[in-house]
């Protein structure tokens, strides 16, 4: 399967969860849910080619992940802000670390689950990461007024420090291979 179509399909995933969130929280329609669909298979495209490119133009991972991940969140704020709606002055009641935790990871997680270089910490990935996801439709569930609320926010908070400990990882393993190469 080629990297591309992993890529789209890992990011797809990996959406899924927090749109169906978003749609069940909002009354979306199945066909809004689709929509979302089309945009983030989109939007991951556009991704997967900016990424084969800084990858290329910046050769310390670290470095090349921390700015990705920054420029993802600009690019999340810029949509959910400027398109959607969803500023902290036109609706007080959009989780913003929820928001950026959700854009950041739909792009940053699917390289860390089919790159090489995120090799080491894959298997704690799969371990925490996919069973806490699932998790997160609990209170959806359970919790008709409040549940996507608490979803949301859980992910976000979780998240965050997730990518943070993941790119940290990364650049002090990195650190390490080029002490003993040297």
């Amino acid at each position: 399967m080629a990297p591309y179509f992993k890529y789209v399909c890992c990011g797809l995933i990996l959406m899924a969860p927090q749109e169906l969130i978003v749609s069940i929280f909002k009354g979306m329609t199945f066909t809004l849910f689709l929509m979302s669909l089309v945009f983030w298979s989109v939007a991951l495209s556009v991704m997967f080619g900016l990424s084969k490119l800084t990858r290329r133009l910046i050769k310390h991972q670290g470095s090349e992940t921390t700015l990705s991940a920054i420029f993802y969140m600009t690019v999340g704020f810029s949509v959910e802000w400027g398109l959607l709606g969803n500023s902290p002055w036109s609706n007080p009641g959009a989780n913003q670390l929820g928001l950026v935790a959700g854009w950041v990871s739909v792009f940053i997680l699917p390289r860390v689950f089919l790159e090489d270089n995120f090799q080491a910490i894959r298997k704690w990935i799969k371990i925490w990461y996919l069973p806490f996801v699932a998790s997160l439709f609990l209170p959806v569930l359970l919790i008709p007024e409040k549940g996507p609320i608490i979803g949301v926010t859980v992910y976000g908070y979780s998240v965050i420090p997730f990518l943070l400990i993941s790119v940290w990882y990364c650049c002090a393993k990195w650190q390490a291979r080029q002490t003993t190469a040297k």
